[in-house]
């Protein structure tokens, strides 16, 4: 959360926000008793000063601001100024401690102004921006037994029992508790209705389209689907009604309830009856008949209709519906997927040079382009994987919910800056990789500040069914799994490259809470198989799984990594917690992700030694005992990387003599480049540390310090060399030819069935200008490996 503002009179203190902002604590603390000397005895001062207090770095002033804070929530009688309440809520939301607090201080300040709904409202809201809601249901509670006619207290509550209910992380018996009161509450509002068009004076009634609309998204999630088109039918409530007043979305409503409750004929019938006349006026059946100022073709001819006629006629008569044209190519794509572990390393260039030459003929064909973009990472050629992404136009949402299918491992795999055509030979564009990771973070942190500031306005206005949009989007921007992994991997880019950011990774997980929400498009990839255990995509995945758990993995590295990096600001009860990821340890653990968070441990526990005041031997022993067991690591690293040149598992072996690199070779080294990174941290972190606390001789430092550079001077050298060896056989003039060649004739020469149909199908020439262009993306890819060692290997 970030630190809230000062403000003075309704707008910002401009003076004091400059000093904190300074970090002039005196000049600050200063300033606020100066106000309240000169006579400003208000509640505001008292709260600015406990809260500048608060801020300052030293333990002693912070203790003393906690003790203001304490008297300023516990005083009586209690503070009455909603806007002074609104402060001291932040504060102490943004220290954290005094969270459950805040509930009796907004409960005493309404009992003692039971008339005034501004305290009452305030409290709702600010318990409500903070997604407090069980805290806020209490407000609302106190809301409409204070103003029993207020219609807009009623619909609050209703709303914090929907949101208590769809909490996945509460309890069973107090989410079934707030689906009985959510449901009970909006029966009751609906029968509350009079006909034709009276409006009730109590405030328990639908009023608005919004409460129905509420009415209907609630009784959904509840799985109350008939008695949601009952409501939809009846001439009080329904679509016809003065309340429905012909909406539109209302006509939907009832066509996705019909199909969820199963009832196919129904929706076929209604779906034909609202197209079989051409005229909106027509639309419905003469009660329910649409105004006819709407223009022609705008309502009837919807989608949402036509689909739901499609899927009940499929439902009643179980038809199949039939694919043809560019759908045979990637049928064929899909089939070699299938067969590329069995069959030897042509089967996937064959995969590439079949949607090649689709995607000339069919430059905007969905399916092929996402299915390219795997098949390139997979293949080693990001580049071209990046050029395909690029095609795809992502935006807005699509950032969170389809960039995975590139980003997934992309910092692995192409860390560095990419010349893409676009489909335009004459047109190149320079992408350049943490700037685009970053737009789309960008975009999650507008979309989410955006979000926020409207969701306060949709609940003053009973926009419900807009409010509830907002929250479930504002959930899965700040905790979705597509922001996530833009993070992680933008982070992982900055170690690698070392290229700088002004935003700290910390910092953006800060607003992390609750459970990580799967908001990635995972049925993007096309289908046309049926019913089968292994579907082709699978064949795809890069090795380690990229679940939740893997993320969450991954979020304790980049922590990790801004501890080793701001060591200076962290304590030790901090570390403490660190070090409980040791009991996430477990054989079941890919090896890479295990070693890295040994790796993390021992430097955290490092860390430890240095900020505890734990004695000089024990500690002594357990960072010399670290140190070298990170060295060992190292050492074992080196030695894997002659074992994987020998067995050359990491290439794709298309021919003897043009063996290019798979997307393992650049996970492999970009990994291990990774974790020398840390390993190089963890030396700098305990170097700095000890020069203030000597709990090493220099001597022996230096000594582990200086093994710590031999072995990474040979990783790097290693691997480099591994690299420009290959990266000079794709260069070599043989190379097209053999790309060529193993598309027809397979890895050994010998012709099969896909060969000779491939040979009738596409020309000599398209084949090299495509050989061509994967030579060109192997070797830029290379080019990445040796620029992270050579970085590597300067620091």
């Amino acid at each position: 959360m970030a630190r809230p503002q000062f403000k003075r009179d309704g707008d910002i203190d401009r003076q004091l926000e400059d000093l904190v902002k300074a970090a002039s604590w005196k000049q600050a603390i200063a300033l606020c008793e100066k106000r309240i000397k000169k006579g400003d005895k208000s509640d505001a001062a008292q709260v600015a000063k406990a809260h500048v207090l608060l801020s300052c770095p030293d333990v002693v002033r912070q203790q003393q601001g906690i003790r203001e804070l304490e008297r300023l929530m516990g005083k009586d009688p209690p503070i009455l100024d909603v806007d002074v309440l609104r402060s001291v809520h932040m504060f102490a939301s943004y220290r954290g401690e005094f969270q459950d607090r805040l509930g009796p201080l907004w409960a005493r300040a309404a009992k003692a102004r039971p008339q005034n709904d501004r305290i009452v409202k305030a409290w709702f809201e600010s318990m409500f921006n903070m997604q407090r809601y069980k805290e806020a249901q209490e407000a609302a509670i106190t809301y409409k037994t204070q103003f029993p006619n207020s219609h807009q207290a009623h619909f609050w509550y209703i709303i914090t029992c929907h949101l208590l209910a769809e909490d996945r992380d509460s309890e069973g018996l107090l989410r079934k508790v707030n689906q009985g009161l959510a449901y009970g509450n909006l029966t009751k509002a609906a029968n509350a209705v009079t006909k034709p068009d009276g409006l009730s004076k109590i405030g328990l009634v639908l009023q608005t389209l919004e409460d129905l609309l509420l009415l209907l998204r609630v009784y959904r999630s509840q799985g109350k689907f008939r008695e949601a088109l009952q409501v939809l039918d009846d001439d009080r409530t329904g679509i016809s009604s003065p309340l429905g007043n012909k909406e539109w979305q209302l006509v939907r409503q009832k066509i996705e309830l019909l199909e969820l409750s199963g009832q196919w004929q129904d929706l076929w019938q209604f779906c034909r009856t609202i197209l079989s006349a051409s005229h909106p006026t027509n639309i419905l059946q003469d009660s329910a008949r649409v105004s006819s100022h709407v223009a022609f073709g705008k309502v009837g001819d919807d989608w949402a209709t036509w689909t739901g006629l499609i899927t009940a006629a499929n439902q009643i008569r179980n038809d199949d519906e039939r694919r043809a044209g560019d759908d045979a190519a990637i049928l064929a794509t899909m089939a070699l997927i299938h067969i590329s572990d069995l069959e030897e390393d042509t089967a996937l260039l064959r995969c590439i040079v079949i949607l090649e030459t689709l995607l000339t003929k069919s430059p905007h064909n969905y399916d092929a382009l996402l299915i390219m973009i795997r098949l390139c990472a997979n293949f080693g050629t990001l580049s071209l994987a990046m050029e395909r992404y690029m095609q795809l136009s992502i935006k807005n949402m699509q950032h969170a919910t389809l960039s995975w299918i590139l980003y997934t491992h992309i910092s692995l795999l192409h860390p560095y800056s990419s010349i893409c055509r676009s489909g335009n030979p004459n047109a190149l564009t320079n992408t350049y990789l943490p700037e685009t990771l970053t737009g789309a973070l960008d975009w999650h942190l507008g979309a989410g500040q955006i979000n926020t500031d409207y969701t306060t306005k949709m609940l003053q206005e009973g926009q419900y069914n807009m409010l509830f949009d907002a929250l479930i989007l504002d959930k899965s921007l700040k905790v979705g799994f597509g922001r996530l992994l833009l993070l992680i991997e933008r982070a992982r880019i900055q170690r690698l490259t070392g290229v700088s950011s002004q935003k700290n990774c910390v910092q953006s997980l800060g607003d992390l809470s609750g459970q990580i929400v799967e908001n990635r498009d995972l049925k993007i990839l096309p289908n046309y198989e049926g019913e089968i255990d292994t579907t082709f995509e699978s064949n795809l995945e890069l090795e380690i799984p990229v679940d939740t758990h893997w993320l969450s993995r991954q979020l304790q590295f980049v922590n990790a990594w801004d501890i080793l990096t701001e060591s200076a600001h962290i304590n030790g009860n901090f570390l403490d917690n660190i070090c409980q990821w040791e009991s996430q340890l477990n054989e079941q653990l890919p090896e890479s992700d295990q070693r890295t968070m040994r790796i993390v441990l021992y430097g955290v526990q490092i860390l430890k030694c240095y900020k505890s005041n734990q004695k000089s031997a024990p500690a002594r022993s357990l960072v010399t005992r670290s140190l070298e067991a990170i060295a060992s690591f190292q050492d074992l690293m080196a030695k894997s990387i002659d074992a994987g040149i020998e067995s050359g598992k990491l290439c794709t072996n298309l021919r003897p003599t043009i063996t290019p690199p798979q997307a393992a070779f650049f996970r492999t080294y970009f990994e291990m480049f990774d974790i020398c990174h840390v390993v190089k941290k963890i030396f700098e972190c305990t170097k700095a540390l000890n020069e203030d606390r000597a709990l090493l001789e220099p001597k022996s430092l230096l000594q582990l310090c200086t093994r710590f550079v031999a072995c990474n001077q040979s990783i790097t050298l290693k691997v480099e060399e591994y690299a420009l060896t290959i990266q000079k056989a794709i260069r070599q003039e043989c190379a097209i030819g053999d790309i060529v060649a193993a598309t027809f004739d397979g890895q050994h020469g010998q012709q099969d069935m896909i060969g000779m149909e491939l040979k009738t199908l596409f020309d000599q020439q398209h084949l090299e200008r495509m050989a061509e262009d994967l030579c060109e993306s192997w070797t830029e890819a290379l080019d990445g490996i040796v620029r992270a060692a050579r970085y590597l290997g300067s620091e």
